[in-house]
């Protein structure tokens, strides 16, 4: 179990009070979950990282904001979303963390990608994407669960969706199998038969 400090155990229960005082839709529209994790985050990187330190300093301001962005402008609240994307960008970057189903949405369109040329180098475009898009899958969620364990994930725990993950995951797991077994079985056809569609 980590031991986290007290700076975080404040930000920790000044987001709770938010939770308490904020509609449900309010308090997931202004990402307080993800400021939770990302405090978190912070705090488990500042005694490495000068910018972590920096960002607990932002994280604090930002804990303070979400009750006041209800009625502030809306130049206010994208300078507080802009503050949380910096904060994730840096994370990304400097500390190798990632989102949730980050790779699987980059590997999908990669995956089309590479289909459509195999599709295109077999004269049948049509049987390359199916291929591409369960190629995509199969590896956009490798290293989805691959971060999982690797503890990598910027929010590795604490929010609800945990179970509905698997469930998403194992749903696109069988769409991305049969997309891959389509487009497969389209291109054994095309090398061994020759047959068009």
């Amino acid at each position: 179990m980590q031991v986290h400090s007290d700076w975080y155990d404040g930000i920790a229960k000044q987001v709770n009070r938010q939770k308490g005082t904020l509609s449900e839709r309010d308090y997931k529209k202004y990402k307080l979950d993800l400021l939770l994790c990302l405090a978190e985050r912070a705090d488990s990187f500042s005694t490495e990282c000068s910018e972590c330190r920096m960002f607990q300093h932002e994280i604090t301001e930002l804990t303070r904001g979400p009750g006041d962005l209800l009625e502030a402008s809306k130049e206010k609240r994208s300078s507080y979303n802009k503050a949380i994307s910096k904060v994730v960008n840096h994370l990304q970057k400097q500390h190798n963390l990632t989102t949730r189903r980050h790779n699987f949405a980059i590997w999908i369109p990669v995956g089309v990608g590479l289909g459509l040329l195999l599709g295109a180098g077999m004269g049948r475009i049509a049987s390359g994407i199916p291929f591409g898009i369960g190629l995509g899958m199969a590896i956009g969620l490798y290293l989805d669960v691959k971060a999982r364990k690797e503890d990598r994930l910027i929010c590795p725990t604490g929010t609800a969706d945990t179970t509905r993950l698997s469930k998403f995951a194992l749903v696109l797991l069988i769409i991305g199998s049969l997309c891959f077994l389509i487009g497969l079985i389209a291109v054994i056809d095309h090398i061994f038969f020759g047959t068009q569609l």
